[in-house]
């Protein structure tokens, strides 16, 4: 898709500059880093912009003779007065909050050992204190140090529209080292005890969206494998999430992500790997008998979420059925009018021809509610992918 965007610039006169600011701020654990998948040779005169930090170091995973290796390419930049001056402010934030009171500590403890976000529910429970309290503390900081996003789609209650999470990774850091190994350890293990609660219970409804998505995270960022291995072959929990989301896709890709992780170790658990590759192909089995068009008929209804995770649980080895299943559901889903997100469907899919397919379809739907512009540019899109599968049938035909 990349390459793509750089030949629809090129074909223009325009030249494609990809920004990745704080590169230094990927937190890969070990894997897959976003350094690594930069390419080394842009296409058709594309530019790559990054920023970060001197330290921590390029990833080990970067290429050797990979340009980020190349000293000559680094400008230092002056630092910024106005930045120094919210960093201060900042962390001064941080130590008051340190040195406050009891519910206060919990809450930037928690937040911090979590990662991702936790919700004013979920800080109830971890805390034992009132709604009252927590909401009092949150909104006294709010905006400064904590910041507010949206619950991260199916995996979140709809009673939880809002979770929070510290406002920058470099307050984060600084929440880390005001906050000290020891105690962040006591706020994790809160944390596995609260989890294991809910396991306890088989997982029922009112399991909070964060032991769905961000546990895992924070599992990953600490590589507590045995914990990883626990979540994701937990039959309860992924028919959860399964109810939750409508499919297995997310499922399938925190194995893969286990996986990866212990393939990354010196010494792999080989037996935690077969566990793993066994739920792996039960899954498949599982996913492999749905109907292609049955995403299409959720989207159809209006459950979009559901229609895009069944599509997504249909394994790639079906030939080529999740590809068909993606498109049917971007083209359903535009003519439901829900342009963004059939546009977003479209864009998500692989193999260009069919990419190419679900533009013109969601262009297609706009060009219908009277989006002109819109649609001319989806249809500009969707040419420029023709032109770049063309011209690699041409390069594989001269070589």
């Amino acid at each position: 898709m990349l390459d793509t965007a750089a030949v629809f610039c090129s074909d223009r006169g325009q030249r494609l500059i990809l920004v990745v600011d704080g590169l230094d701020e990927d937190t890969w654990a070990g894997v897959h880093s976003i350094a690594a998948l930069l390419p080394a040779r842009p296409v058709a005169g594309m530019r790559i912009l990054v920023t970060g930090r001197h330290d921590p170091p390029v990833p080990s995973d970067v290429p050797t003779g990979h340009p980020l290796r190349d000293p000559a390419i680094e400008r230092t930049l002056a630092a910024s007065p106005y930045a120094q001056d919210v960093r201060r402010e900042a962390e001064r934030e941080l130590k008051r909050l340190v040195r406050g009171t009891q519910v206060e500590r919990d809450i930037l403890g928690l937040v911090t050992a979590a990662g991702g976000g936790l919700s004013g529910r979920d800080l109830e429970e971890l805390t034992g204190r009132q709604d009252w309290e927590i909401e009092e503390s949150l909104h006294a900081v709010a905006g400064r140090t904590f910041a507010r996003r949206p619950a991260s789609g199916w995996s979140q209650p709809s009673s939880q529209a809002q979770v929070y999470v510290l406002g920058h990774e470099e307050l984060r850091a600084a929440a880390v080292r005001f906050l000290g190994q020891g105690r962040l350890s006591e706020y994790r293990q809160r944390l596995h005890d609260w989890a294991e609660g809910y396991q306890r219970d088989r997982w029922p409804a009112c399991t909070p969206g964060y032991l769905f998505h961000g546990y895992l995270q924070m599992l990953h960022a600490t590589s507590d494998v045995a914990r990883m291995v626990a979540c994701v072959t937990d039959l309860a929990r992924r028919d959860r999430m399964r109810d939750r989301s409508g499919g297995d896709a997310a499922a399938f890709a925190e194995i893969i992500t286990t996986q990866d992780v212990i393939v990354a170790q010196e010494h792999p658990d080989v037996i935690a790997m077969v566990r793993l590759a066994i739920h792996r192909d039960h899954l498949i089995n599982q996913n492999q008998d749905i109907p292609p068009h049955l995403p299409t008929v959720w989207a159809l209804l209006g459950q979009f979420n559901r229609a895009e995770a069944m599509a997504r649980s249909i394994p790639y080895r079906q030939g080529g059925l999740q590809t068909s299943a993606l498109l049917s559901v971007a083209e359903a889903t535009a003519k439901a009018g829900n342009l963004d997100r059939a546009e977003a469907i479209a864009g998500s899919i692989t193999e260009p021809v069919e990419r190419a397919r679900a533009v013109v379809s969601v262009a297609e739907a706009v060009a219908k509610v009277g989006d002109l512009d819109r649609a001319g540019t989806l249809i500009d899109r969707a040419e420029a992918i023709a032109r770049s599968i063309a011209d690699r049938y041409s390069q594989c035909q001269r070589s």
